[in-house]
């Protein structure tokens, strides 16, 4: 996978900083029983940010064991977990910072004819997704999906995520967190037309940088 983060105007954005990613994994899975199944990952992440004057880089190679389990058809609940290793090279700070790290994860999904709910919970080495470098990023999510009609249906998200920059930790450092809920509908209108509205509320709380904090809470709609 490929991502590109620019933003026009640096001047609008203070604290803020232009990113790229790439990314590559491979996995093997083996049915162990009826309802078992292990397997392993691996994973290659190239994550580039931009401040001014130059550009921090990281890059990680991680190995995750996994496990799935499925006591019935409609539940399932899966694990991983393994260790990452990151190279952060920062011009500006200082040489290379090669580090060690834990990464690790859940996930709860059960369904129904009409119905489905999920949790999951992630730590890992990710994008900052704007930040002046890569993140430990701590996250959780869950969401339910109800249908109330054979054609018309509910869902609502919600989710929380901690951004703890891998750097060095500069006094002015831009750890901060998220935490956000969606609601929307959905509507088949015929066999060729789908449309879904919704309405998310986003709060963000990263005191050094001016823009987020000046107006931390984000109202967004959507139709699609």
């Amino acid at each position: 996978s490929f991502s590109n983060l620019h933003y026009p105007n640096p001047l609008q954005v203070p604290g803020l900083f232009d990113a790229s990613s790439q990314s590559g994994s491979a996995f093997y899975s083996y049915r162990i029983a009826r309802r078992h199944y292990v397997g392993a990952r691996y994973q290659y992440e190239k994550l580039v940010s931009y401040p001014t004057g130059g550009s921090n880089q990281t890059q990680t190679n991680g190995v995750l064991l996994f496990y799935s389990f499925y006591p019935t058809p409609r539940f399932s609940f899966s694990l991983f977990g393994g260790p990452e290793h990151s190279n952060t090279i920062e011009p500006l700070v200082g040489p290379p910072l090669p580090m060690w790290s834990p990464a690790a994860g859940a996930g709860v999904n059960w369904t129904r004819a009409k119905s489905s709910f999920a949790i999951n919970y992630s730590h890992l080495i990710a994008s900052g997704g704007g930040l002046i470098g890569a993140v430990q990023l701590d996250s959780a999510s869950g969401s339910l999906e109800q249908a109330i009609t054979k054609s018309f249906g509910v869902s609502i998200a919600g989710g929380y995520a901690q951004n703890d920059l891998l750097e060095r930790q500069p006094l002015n450092s831009t750890n901060g967190h998220s935490i956000f809920g969606t609601i929307s509908v959905h509507q088949q209108m015929s066999q060729h037309l789908y449309i879904a509205a919704g309405y998310t509320r986003l709060r963000q709380t990263y005191s050094n940088i001016p823009l987020i904090s000046g107006t931390p809470v984000t109202n967004r709609e959507s139709v699609s």
